[in-house]
């Protein structure tokens, strides 16, 4: 028997929405809860996979995740759990980001957030994944982003530290009415209140058609920004096949099988436009594939001018160059690069040179000298 997390029929007729330029989005998803991808991409699970534990790379070093489910409420979060767990960040952002993490709404207002059918038949499926999400414990280990401070730490969690509702009968089923006070984990709530944040198309994620390709949305839109900088968005993302079913959570880790279960979600996402093109290369183990996303970013479609080429030249990527140059000038910009290439020939170890420049573009407190000196009389760097 399989777990019933995302099986429901999804109500038809949905209006088809272009991908936004990132520039243009408004709403914001919490960094290290995309990029980790806590919830299983699949609507299908076995009843008995209830646990799971994950090992992946982490820019030099391996990390650790792993989750604890309550059997009883068919294994770990999965399917809708995606839907509801965006919906909850984005009411928490709504509600004004509450120190306390406590988001007051009804089940009717979260299912029309998450995008589902409010007309009764998705209520039922909402308090299981509520239940689920209650009850899950995640271990992040060296995984989960202390930003303000600049350091990766180990935290445990249930997604929710608290949940409440309100019912009008015996068995306790949730209704359109149904009030519901929900507590957020703690470390999600301090992360988002301390801006550690991506930009997510809300619009777009909730007129996908399943549940598998909107999960995978998710946490391919996650990965495409650099974790050292989450605002800016990479042209392609290129990861081991294996490795990708294991931070997609899929039951097989055959590679065929990641393939086979990934290939709607793919199609989908390129027919829509989100992305250009899926590539693989290699086989078995060694097999990795690259995500190629569309062109909608408006960045994306000016000719990039010498000082952006030099940008690109140095491994940022596209977007990242034309919203430095955007916001701080070409006249700054060029004085930044020549100031980073001044500090690498001198010797500056750096374990990510492209984070390493744009943190000196962006840099406004002088720790890596003043615009008026000249580059080379910079000391104190090393």
């Amino acid at each position: 028997m399989l777990g019933i997390g995302g099986v429901m029929p999804r109500k038809p007729a949905k209006t088809l929405v272009a991908p936004k330029p990132y520039t243009e989005l408004i709403r914001l998803d919490e960094a290290n809860v995309g990029r980790l991808g806590l919830i299983s991409i699949q609507e299908r699970i076995p009843d008995d996979y209830t646990s799971g534990r994950w090992i992946f790379w982490l820019r030099v070093a391996p990390a650790r995740l792993t989750c604890e489910s309550v059997p009883r409420y068919g294994g770990v979060p999965h399917g809708l759990e995606g839907d509801i767990a965006s919906a909850i960040i984005l009411m928490f952002h709504e509600q004004d980001c509450p120190p306390d993490g406590v988001i007051r709404t009804t089940a009717y207002q979260l299912l029309k957030l998450a995008g589902l059918d409010a007309s009764g038949r998705y209520y039922k499926a909402l308090k299981l994944s509520l239940f689920r999400l209650r009850t899950a414990t995640y271990f992040a280990s060296e995984a989960w982003r202390e930003h303000p401070k600049g350091n990766w730490t180990t935290v445990t969690f249930n997604y929710l530290d608290g949940l409440e509702f309100t019912s009008q009968r015996e068995e306790q089923e949730l209704s359109g009415a149904s009030a519901i006070l929900i507590r957020l984990a703690q470390p999600i709530v301090r992360s988002i209140r301390a801006e550690y944040v991506k930009p997510l198309d809300v619009e777009f994620l909730t007129s996908l058609n399943r549940p598998l390709t909107r999960a995978l949305y998710r946490l391919l839109d996650a990965r495409r920004y650099d974790p050292l900088q989450p605002q800016l968005p990479h042209s392609a993302y290129t990861v081991n096949v294996n490795e990708w079913g294991e931070a997609c959570k899929i039951v097989d880790p055959r590679t065929n099988k990641i393939r086979a279960t990934l290939q709607g979600a793919h199609e989908e996402l390129i027919e829509r436009g989100y992305l250009r093109n899926v590539d693989y290369v290699g086989r078995g183990k060694k097999q990795v594939m690259t995500y190629l996303f569309a062109d909608h970013h408006s960045a994306f479609k000016r000719p990039p001018t010498p000082l952006v080429q030099q940008l690109l030249d140095l491994k940022v990527s596209l977007a990242g160059a034309w919203k430095l140059v955007d916001e701080f000038g070409e006249e700054r910009v060029g004085q930044r690069i020549a100031r980073y290439k001044h500090l690498v020939e001198r010797g500056y170890q750096a374990k990510n040179k492209s984070g390493l420049l744009v943190d000196i573009i962006q840099d406004n407190g002088g720790k890596y000298g003043d615009d008026a000196e000249d580059p080379t009389e910079v000391k104190g760097f090393l």
